[in-house]
């Protein structure tokens, strides 16, 4: 049986490390199974993980929270491990935000790692990642959430291009 709803605000995904707090969606975790784990500082979810938030989604087989010991307890990082697969709708819209025409972001790998502080998420273990048509796999996918900013170490890549219409000058 499914783990539903733990709807989790958590801390890292809902609001910047650093700074003001800014409003953000709460973050939907689905599993199999949840265990809390007290003395290590961690929470983890096993079978058929889904993490969503926004326009954002996170599927693997396991994924590991590690929380700071502050007062507040938020969540210091994530890790993904296992068909790690992420998708971010960026045309879609949602409450307070306006259509987009941006197209869908999506990466895929073995191992996926969000560093909160830094808002950065480091894909690993064959990387692929996919903007549109675009295409690009390499050593290591990092992706800066707030910055909206892709960077592949050792990039080999298919991009697409439109044919233009019409004649030559």
């Amino acid at each position: 049986m499914s783990l539903t709803a733990i709807t989790l605000c958590l801390f890292a995904l809902a609001a910047p490390a650093s700074g003001a707090p800014a409003h953000k969606p709460a973050v939907n975790i689905t599993s199999e199974r949840f265990e809390i784990l007290p003395n290590a500082e961690r929470a983890l979810w096993t079978g058929s993980v889904v993490a969503q938030r926004g326009d954002l989604r996170l599927s693997c087989d396991k994924l590991t929270a590690e929380f700071d010991t502050g007062e507040r307890r938020r969540i210091k990082s994530l890790v993904c491990e296992g068909n790690v697969h992420m998708l971010q709708r960026r045309g879609a819209s949602g409450p307070g935000s306006a259509k987009s025409n941006a197209a869908d972001r999506e990466a895929w790998g073995d191992r996926a790692h969000f560093d909160n502080k830094r808002g950065l998420v480091t894909v690993t273990g064959n990387p692929k990642a996919r903007e549109g048509e675009n295409r690009i796999h390499g050593e290591k996918v990092l992706i800066y959430v707030e910055e909206d900013r892709v960077v592949v170490e050792k990039p080999k890549m298919v991009l697409e291009t439109e044919v233009a219409t019409g004649s030559a000058p």
